[in-house]
């Protein structure tokens, strides 16, 4: 078999798990989700051994982290989704070291540009789900401002570089947060009909980009 395609397998792989997930959603096929969502990062992970020419262990550890989230997030029990919130979280941490590994000092101006977008949406959906939250204010306040922080990071790395890479790189932070925001509206608020569907496509393009970010970054240096 020709190298370059089956380098490329993990990577269809990871696209026909994430179309089969999508459909079983929006059939609500418990079964079928059950066993293609854990395939999303296990092909994710093996496309970015694959194609890396050297390979980040943060990196690595933040898409282990994210296999446990989306296993423990299929369970409908509050502990599930605690464990699950947990290790999303945790990957997240690790993504903001690989951002901040990557960044040159950054002054006063550049961190207040990146902050203040942020915060005003961590704010305004904090504030908007505070009602509905009861038990779980803590750990929605403390992953919301985790993943606040990611996309402070993805726009420090964007002012101090305007490159095609920043860009893929604040194109998939800001798809997670969009996910993220979504999901949390939907479990706090109300469930809206068409928001799973949208929260999954928009979870599988930011794991991407993502990792495409790590490849280039890991191929520059």
């Amino acid at each position: 078999m020709d190298k370059n395609l089956s380098n490329q397998i993990p990577l269809y792989i990871f696209l026909i798990a994430a179309c089969i997930d999508v459909w079983a959603i929006h059939y609500d096929i418990k079964s079928v989700v059950y066993i293609v969502k854990p395939m999303l990062m296990v092909s994710l992970l093996w496309y970015y051994i694959k194609q890396a020419n050297r390979l980040d262990k943060k990196y690595l550890i933040a898409l282990t982290f994210s296999l446990l989230g989306d296993v423990f997030l299929l369970g409908t029990q509050e502990l599930f989704f605690i464990v699950g919130l947990i290790a999303f979280l945790l990957a997240h941490l690790f993504y903001i070291l690989i951002i901040r590994k990557a960044l040159n000092p950054f002054s006063l101006k550049q961190f207040m540009l990146s902050l203040i977008p942020n915060g005003i949406l961590l704010i305004s959906l904090l504030w908007f789900l505070y009602p509905s939250l009861g038990g779980l204010k803590i750990p929605v306040f403390v992953y919301g401002f985790v993943i606040s922080t990611f996309g402070v990071f993805s726009v420090l790395f964007f002012l101090q570089n305007r490159n095609r890479q920043s860009k893929v790189l604040l194109l998939g932070v800001y798809l997670f947060i969009l996910s993220d925001s979504l999901l949390a509206i939907n479990l706090f608020y109300k469930p809206i009909q068409f928001f799973p569907e949208v929260i999954m496509v928009t979870y599988v393009m930011a794991q991407f980009l993502i990792c495409k970010f790590v490849l280039n970054l890991n191929q520059t240096k």
